[in-house]
């Protein structure tokens, strides 16, 4: 499996220089042996142990998306109704 334009480049460099066939197969590769920087690997295995951790000492509330350090949380999005749109004009 060749991966070009990933190691040394910056993103918008790999976005030109990558096809999709080739990102797809990143995705796959890295799925499979995460990242290929150490210490995500390390904190990822750190991030396990805290969560079996806390398990064993009886948090039951905790999941392991909520030790997630990078990952966007989906917002809740709150759309606009007709009566908000009157009370907005009503409140001017």
């Amino acid at each position: 499996m060749v991966i070009n334009g990933v190691g040394g480049n910056t993103i918008e460099e790999a976005k030109a220089n990558m096809s999709i066939k080739e990102f797809e197969q990143w995705c796959v590769y890295r799925n499979v042996y995460g990242p290929l920087d150490n210490t995500a690997k390390v904190c990822e295995y750190i991030k396990h142990l805290t969560f079996t951790t806390l398990k064993i000492a009886g948090d039951k509330k905790i999941n392991i998306e909520d030790l997630e350090l990078f990952v966007q949380k989906e917002k809740e999005e709150k759309y606009a109704t007709t009566d908000d749109l009157l009370n907005l004009f009503d409140n001017l």
